[in-house]
């Protein structure tokens, strides 16, 4: 009797243990992914954080940016400055752009150039101005909005454009000598995509016949059209 009941308890002990350790294991797995839901909720919510300026143009919250100012081609250093990413979500393309957004806290300003269609860019408090308070962006609103009165294209029956940072070469695929201004536009690039309301270009006043020519900059970083003026 006493063996029974020796191996009945410890059968009953290892049944309650294996229990315990089941109940453990789950616990565990729930958790963690409870854990990963809550993050990828962070995520997703902080990617769709958007307010809209105007009809098809919306920016994210702010954030702080530190690095070189390309806003006012100064290059200066600058750290913790207020920095606010603005979309063209319609298909409008826009030579000019100036916008506030705020806060709880404050009211900050931006100035953005060549914002086409479908295009993202990273741009940087027009004042240098830091974050004051929460970066969560409340409302915003344009205060100068100016279309392109053509359409910017890379002109791609006249050119072929050769990328290679810092450096671009264009070469005349016309057919003919183009003796009119050409005028390439850019933007500066980070490592998440197009940096700086800024918008630069290089201008070449001719170009003979299948001619190539490079121009070089350290803001090279996207080509966004090309012009030609006969």
């Amino acid at each position: 009797m006493n063996k029974k009941k020796i191996i009945i308890i410890s059968a009953v002990l290892l049944a309650a243990a294996a229990i315990i350790t089941a109940v453990i294991l789950i616990g565990r797995n729930a958790a963690g992914k409870s854990d990963k839901e809550n993050t990828a909720a962070g995520t997703s919510a902080q990617e769709e954080a958007k307010t809209y300026i105007s009809a098809d143009l919306y920016v994210s919250d702010l954030f702080k940016y530190s690095g070189k100012y390309v806003e006012d081609r100064s290059d200066e250093e600058v750290e913790d400055i207020a920095a606010i990413r603005l979309t063209n979500g319609g298909d409008k393309d826009y030579e000019y752009i100036e916008f506030t957004v705020k806060t709880a806290d404050d009211e900050y300003s931006f100035k953005a150039s060549g914002i086409l269609a479908g295009e993202s860019v990273l741009v940087l408090s027009a004042d240098k101005k830091e974050i004051n308070g929460e970066g969560a962006v409340a409302s915003g609103e344009c205060t100068v909005l100016s279309e392109y009165t053509f359409k910017p294209t890379m002109l791609g029956d006249m050119f072929e454009v050769y990328q290679s940072a810092p450096s671009v070469t264009i070469k005349n695929i016309s057919g003919r000598e183009l003796k009119g201004k050409i005028c390439i536009y850019y933007k500066n690039t980070g490592e998440d995509g197009l940096l700086g309301g800024i918008t630069y270009r290089f201008s070449i006043d001719s170009l003979g016949k299948d001619e190539m020519q490079q121009r070089t900059s350290e803001h090279l970083g996207k080509v966004l059209f090309i012009t030609y003026d006969e």
